[in-house]
């Protein structure tokens, strides 16, 4: 999960030098929605329950 953060940090610094800062956001927004539906899948996946793999806190 470091090595996903730190290319996640990298790729949206590449594109907020490269182009609008809105752009380079809304990347980071979308990685950051995969990354968190994967978290829940791989929750789900090893027998967690919707209060655990779902909880916002």
């Amino acid at each position: 999960m470091k090595i996903k953060t730190m290319l996640v940090c990298a790729l949206s610094a590449l594109l907020s030098a490269c182009g609008s800062m809105s752009f380079g956001e809304t990347a980071l927004d979308t990685l950051s929605v995969f990354g968190e539906a994967s978290a829940i899948k791989n929750c789900y996946d090893n027998g967690g329950s919707r209060d655990l793999c779902e909880s916002w806190d």
